[in-house]
């Protein structure tokens, strides 16, 4: 076994301590429920899978396409890295758009943006970096689905994250998707996998004098049944701006955990039949995320040897080693 220092050891009993205290304090799942729906938080609705003639009625001819982005960075510290990013959008019928992009701050064009975006922010160079390239990110990913409106109408779009993301990072493009997606009558929906909202403590702090998990994604563990959404009130506040968008939580798998869903408000009222369809295409014995979310994840996802492999191909071996490579990993033990 490794060897723990006692700073360390005694870190982890005081967290052991603490999530022990949360956890214990939590109400059980019933009494939970209770307070959820006694407190106007949200209604806790039953989702039934849609058969294969459903299905066929609900797409009436159309498609269904998932968005995804990807990122992978080599090289050694701040700042002699390069960053390869990818986003995609891919329909059920297979059909794929890409689009990409690469960062570096040993690039000219990305050491002026950097630092427009530290002055605009007032952040720490490799900090601005950073979420330069997770707004650029957000970006592509939209561009991706812009890229499909220009030949394809699917019934459903589905991003791998929450619209308010999108919204704050990408907004001139962001609008024009939404626009684009009016006009062809296309529902959006943003999969959120890792809940970070803090509706349910919130509104149950008072109640409850604090003693509750912080974040809906923990507090709602093993809560839903399988089937089952959480349909929050309009009236709480919503991490949408201006109330243009909608979230509800869902459990559409085996598994304990949640998703979020985010919406168009004007489109609230569809989600109950698109969760429907969306039950229907996760696997039981998955972690509840739809299943082609999940397909276009895998199709577009950059891995570290594949971004290596294109990096040590772009560019020869003397640059690679003069601008990435670090002297770190030239250690001989």
């Amino acid at each position: 076994m490794l060897a723990m220092s006692d700073g360390l050891r005694h870190t982890l009993l005081y967290l052991q301590e603490e999530w022990t205290e949360q956890i214990d304090s939590q109400p059980s799942k019933e009494n939970l429920r209770r307070l959820i729906q006694e407190h106007g938080i949200g209604e806790f609705v039953s989702i039934q899978k849609m058969d294969k003639e459903e299905l066929i009625y609900y797409l009436n001819g159309r498609t269904v396409a998932g968005v995804d982005g990807s990122s992978n960075s080599f090289g050694g510290s701040y700042p002699g890295t390069i960053a390869l990013l990818q986003a995609g959008a891919m329909t059920m019928k297979r059909n794929k758009y890409l689009v990409g992009d690469a960062l570096s701050p040993m690039s000219r064009r990305d050491r002026l943006r950097i630092a427009e975006y530290q002055d605009r922010h007032t952040l720490g160079e490799s900090e601005a970096y950073l979420r330069y390239k997770d707004e650029r990110m957000a970006q592509l990913e939209v561009e991706a689905a812009l890229k499909l409106l220009e030949s394809e109408e699917p019934a459903l779009m589905l991003f791998d994250g929450g619209f308010v993301r999108y919204e704050s990072k990408a907004f001139l493009l962001w609008e024009e998707y939404a626009s684009r997606a009016r006009e062809k009558n296309i529902f959006s929906i943003g999969i959120i996998e890792e809940v970070g909202t803090n509706f349910i403590s919130r509104a149950l702090i008072e109640a409850l004098g604090g003693k509750l998990l912080p974040y809906d994604r923990q507090i709602l563990f093993g809560v839903l049944e399988p089937g089952e959404a959480l349909f929050l009130n309009t009236d709480l506040k919503h991490k949408g701006f201006s109330g243009r968008y909608y979230t509800c939580f869902a459990r559409l798998s085996a598994h304990p955990s949640i998703i979020g869903c985010d919406v168009f408000l004007d489109r609230k009222e569809e989600l109950s039949t698109a969760l429907r369809f969306l039950f229907a295409n996760t696997l039981e014995g998955s972690r509840g995320v739809p299943f082609w979310i999940d397909r276009v994840d895998h199709e577009i996802k950059l891995t570290y040897k594949e971004t290596e492999a294109m990096i040590r191909h772009a560019f020869p071996p003397a640059w690679v080693e003069k601008f990435l490579v670090s002297q770190r990993s030239r250690r001989d033990i």
